[in-house]
């Protein structure tokens, strides 16, 4: 499938469309910081419809890119956890400087 075939597939479209409502109601959560929505909407971004609808990025990378330290993207990831915003696949040991872990969404009106 070329790419332009992709950006009419009626299935990729189905994904953008709900990630983009995810993202508008990720953006209105009032019970959530501005940092936890930020990087929930970040992560959400770099999910394509390609695949499996994972992205998979190291805490690290995740800091460095918005500017934040690594432990407040390891907080507001574990906050989109709780609020099954999010799913976590956690490859490799925790610890490890190296381990990338892979990102999901939930949809919760699904």
């Amino acid at each position: 499938m070329s790419n332009v075939q992709k950006l009419f597939d009626p299935e990729s479209t189905s994904f953008y469309r709900l990630r983009d409502t995810w993202e508008d109601m990720l953006s209105e959560r009032v019970d959530l910081t501005t940092t936890e929505r930020l990087i929930g909407i970040w992560i959400a971004r770099r999910i394509s419809a390609d695949g499996n609808r994972r992205t998979w990025y190291q805490i690290s990378t995740i800091a460095d890119r918005i500017g934040v330290k690594p432990r407040t993207v390891m907080r507001a990831i574990q906050k989109l956890e709780e609020e099954k915003l999010i799913i976590v696949r956690r490859n490799g040991r925790r610890g490890i400087k190296k381990a990338v872990n892979q990102y999901e969404l939930v949809f919760p009106w699904l």
